[in-house]
């Protein structure tokens, strides 16, 4: 409790009054004479002991009246828990209001954005006009961190609208911290307007700051079942015409209840590919795997979808693919190609096949080209090794064939820069290959039968034995009877370094003469087209991996295939591949194409809603409480589920005025003294007389 003028404590020396009035009696006593002492007899009695009581309760009722006159004048106040700034004075209020897809539910009285925007105007007449106020909505744009009147804040709230973003509450309390920490404001308040939703509710990362008084004012919103999409991604690397490319969209049931026969429907280019239905269980996902085959080129746009009611948004998931004509090989050797690389690319359709010299390489081919192969140099040196690896960092896949009169310190510099297995010294001995894993990805969709134990596998003349350690990253492709590898891949970035521990031509291998060399090399060259990522996700800060190459060749716009608008993108090259980054939360979800100036449709790109909004679960109020209260924040405070939150935020933040019932309680005790004056303290009945 507090006063709020406790100035007018003064007045309690006021008290010597009636206390110097007990202490000296003025009363002035007369002499009456009784003619006969008998008629004391009939007269009633009053003891010197009740006088005294009648006395001192009297003065106790004079001393009260004045200790709660003062009181009155003094302004008793009581706040409670949280309020502990003094709001009235050069107050300052930010506003988070929630306005995500679980917003646009109903509840008993109607939508619940709209219940939330009565909330966030309460708030605003809880404070004086002159009170400077912020309105920050889960899109936390930029141009939301500035203060305006309460006229324009109320203007500005009648303006928003649901919005696809979802920010968990700690960002949106943190963005609140930091524009209230750059004021001077002695009042900082912030409030969250939300309906708290238990999967963007983290608690254990809420901010504390004694300065601000952050207030959760909670909107009931209702659970409902729902079905929703949740993931999808390509499970087949291979993009080309002819090519079956599998899907895998992974598919929630976050109700209560189990769902029977759930149809999914996969679509590419407007055409129905595949159809499936799923029993799902209560809260069981699952991942589906739905696959068509890719007979056309260039830009495709698909989609999968489900039927699913009353929660519409998360019931598609658009995807991109981007199906390249050729795959971009480079050949560098000594003086031409060897034959085994020329027999198998050069007069393919499917490949651009460019053969370059050592002597006259153009590094810059390696940004116009998807897979290289080191064809049988005897040395590499250090400026190829680091193009090389860069090449690779970015998206690229590099093959590395060997010559029998090779330098191995050479290969090894350019091995150790992937952290590789490296090369001894070669080895001309006889040495048989074991047949290769059929669920290798390289050989997917290749052997249509079970692997025969004649299946037919190479054999070498010559090779390098390889030399590992424990920081050495290698997955062995095909390997030798000896266990060593003659074949083998290493990761690196977002490409892949393929290994051949032996030379292809005859005198040392007859892998170039058997049935496995196409499929294997082959393979390797089509699984070298970038894939870029099936979709983004809006409001998402991760960059969008693209497929084409920009370089040089500004892109800016990005085109709705929907309804013709475009946007302002930007895209920059990270790690050797070029990704787009979109700022824009109000991107609605869909397919887009990517154009210059010219508006040329240059590739496709696909937008889905982020999947944080799909679990309907809400914490309600007193579970707010019990995850504050374990926070221990004592500057977070939940408002109660009240139908007048401006009476109580103000007395929240006055505190209760204890004043008028300080001038019930002084009346109270006037009128207890003048009934204590009146009360007649004689005997009831006169003693009998004697006889």
């Amino acid at each position: 409790m507090t006063l709020a003028s406790p100035l007018f404590l003064l007045g309690l020396v006021a008290i010597a009054i009636p206390v110097a009035v007990h202490l000296f009696s003025f009363r002035r006593y007369r002499k009456v004479y009784f003619s006969n002492v008998a008629a004391l007899q009939e007269m009633q009695h009053e003891t010197r002991r009740r006088r005294n009581l009648r006395e001192r309760l009297v003065l106790a009722a004079r001393i009260l009246a004045i200790v709660f006159l003062v009181l009155a004048f003094a302004r008793p106040v009581i706040h409670p828990r949280g309020a502990n700034i003094t709001p009235e004075i050069d107050a300052t209020v930010s506003v988070y209001l929630d306005n995500t897809f679980s917003m646009g539910q109903t509840d008993s009285r109607g939508i619940l954005l709209l219940t939330a925007k009565d909330r966030a105007r309460e708030i605003a007449a809880a404070y004086p006009a002159d009170t400077r106020f912020q309105l920050l909505t889960s899109e936390l744009r930029g141009e939301q961190m500035r203060w305006m009147d309460r006229d324009e804040y109320l203007s500005l709230l009648d303006e928003v609208d649901i919005v696809p973003t979802s920010p968990s509450l700690s960002q949106a309390m943190n963005r609140q911290l930091d524009l209230l920490r750059s004021t001077r404001s002695s009042a900082r308040h912030a409030y969250v307007v939300s309906d708290f939703q238990q999967d963007a509710t983290d608690t254990e990362r809420l901010p504390s700051d004694s300065t601000v008084a952050f207030t959760l004012v909670p909107v009931a919103g209702q659970p409902h079942n729902n079905i929703a999409l949740d993931t999808l991604l390509f499970l087949s690397p291979v993009s080309h015409v002819g090519a079956t490319t599998t899907v895998q969209v992974r598919i929630r049931n976050l109700g209560d209840e189990p769902a029977q026969q759930v149809p999914l429907k996969l679509y590419v280019a407007g055409r129905g590919r595949a159809m499936q239905t799923v029993d799902l269980s209560a809260h069981e996902s699952r991942n589906v795997e739905l696959s068509f085959v890719v007979d056309e080129e260039g830009a495709l746009s698909g989609h999968v979808e489900t039927a699913d009611f009353p929660i519409t948004f998360d019931d598609t998931l658009h995807f991109a693919l981007n199906v390249r004509p050729r795959v971009a090989l480079l050949d560098i050797a000594e003086s031409s190609p060897s034959e085994s690389m020329t027999r198998l690319f050069a007069d393919d359709s499917s490949v651009r096949f460019t053969a370059m010299r050592e002597t006259a390489l153009d590094l810059t081919a390696l940004n116009r080209s998807d897979m290289v192969v080191v064809d049988h140099l005897r040395t590499i040196s250090t400026g190829i090794a680091q193009a090389l690896h860069s090449f690779v960092e970015g998206g690229g896949t590099l093959l590395l064939i060997p010559s029998a009169e090779g330098d191995p310190s050479s290969y090894n510099n350019l091995l150790s820069l992937f952290s590789a297995p490296t090369f001894a010294s070669f080895r001309k001995e006889v040495r048989h290959a074991l047949s290769p894993d059929h669920e290798q990805p390289l050989y997917s969709n290749v052997f249509t039968t079970t692997r025969a134990d004649d299946e037919e596998a190479p054999s070498t003349q010559g090779h390098y034995p390889t030399q590992a350690s424990a920081s050495t990253l290698m997955r062995q492709v095909i390997g030798l009877q000896d266990g060593s590898p003659l074949l083998w891949e290493t990761p690196c970035g977002e490409g892949r370094l393929y290994v051949l521990a032996s030379p292809l031509q005859p005198q040392w291998s007859n892998f170039s003469s058997i049935t496995l060399f196409v499929p294997t090399f082959y393979n390797m060259a089509l699984q070298s087209l970038p894939v870029g990522d099936p979709y983004a996700t809006i409001g998402s800060d991760q960059p969008y991996r693209l497929t084409a190459s920009y370089d040089g060749q500004p892109v800016t716009h990005l085109l709705s295939t929907t309804d013709g608008s475009t946007r302002i993108v930007d895209i920059h090259q990270r790690g050797g591949r070029y990704c787009l980054f979109q700022h824009d939360a109000s991107t609605p979800a869909g397919h887009f194409v990517l154009t210059g100036d010219d508006r040329a449709p240059r590739e496709a790109v696909a937008f889905n809603y982020a999947r944080t909004e799909s679990d309907l679960s809400f914490l309600s109020g007193n579970e707010l409480r019990n995850l504050v209260n374990d926070y221990d924040a004592a500057s977070i405070s939940v408002a109660p589920a009240t139908s007048d939150l401006t009476t109580y935020l103000r007395h929240r933040h006055e505190g209760k005025q204890l004043w008028p019932w300080c001038i019930v309680l002084a009346l109270l005790m006037l009128l207890v003294e003048i009934l204590l004056l009146r009360l007649p303290l004689r005997s009831t009945s006169a003693p009998k007389p004697s006889k």
